[in-house]
């Protein structure tokens, strides 16, 4: 499976450059999900990103739903993530739905924000890479994401978010 990922890359890295190449932590929500778990498994999804040379785009949320399903302390979880390559950060909550399945970009609770100003402290003290960007995902468009693009949501932690990543830049 390593193999097959890495040809995949390999083949939009000849089209586009491998520094241009970002891969991203996914989610496992827990049983009854359809994700391989090598997929998931921080020292495989590590060494993908070791062998190719791609970047690691690190997703707050992605990390605390699959730390769940896998039983594993998130901080632990992440920190065994490719955070060396870190290029992008996105932050954003998670809240289980009507059925208790958990779901992302979701407005920031306590631990969310906790979760965040954590991830925020290990760049700033050179543990993990700086990244180029980071963003705050909470909603979105279309169907899917607009129920939840409230803007008092956003009226309230937008500024919460800049002032937490400002603080911590360098």
């Amino acid at each position: 499976m390593v193999d097959a990922v890495i040809r995949d890359i390999e083949i939009v890295a000849d089209k586009i450059g491998m520094e241009n190449v970002i891969m991203e932590n996914v989610i496992c929500r827990g049983k009854g999900d359809n994700m391989m778990k090598s997929v998931i498994d921080p020292i495989v999804f590590s060494e993908i990103v070791r062998r190719t040379g791609c970047g690691f785009l690190l997703d707050t949320a992605h990390a605390q739903m699959t730390s769940i399903c896998l039983g594993l302390n998130v901080k632990e979880y992440i920190s065994q993530l490719p955070v060396s390559s870190l290029k992008e950060l996105h932050i954003t909550g998670i809240q289980k739905d009507e059925n208790g399945r958990l779901r992302d970009s979701m407005p920031m609770t306590k631990d969310d924000w906790e979760l965040a100003s954590w991830v925020l402290r290990k760049i700033e003290n050179a543990e993990f890479s700086k990244p180029w960007v980071v963003a705050m995902e909470y909603g979105g468009v279309g169907p899917a994401f607009e129920w939840r693009s409230e803007e008092n949501v956003l009226a309230e932690q937008v500024p919460e978010f800049y002032k937490m990543v400002k603080l911590n830049q360098h």
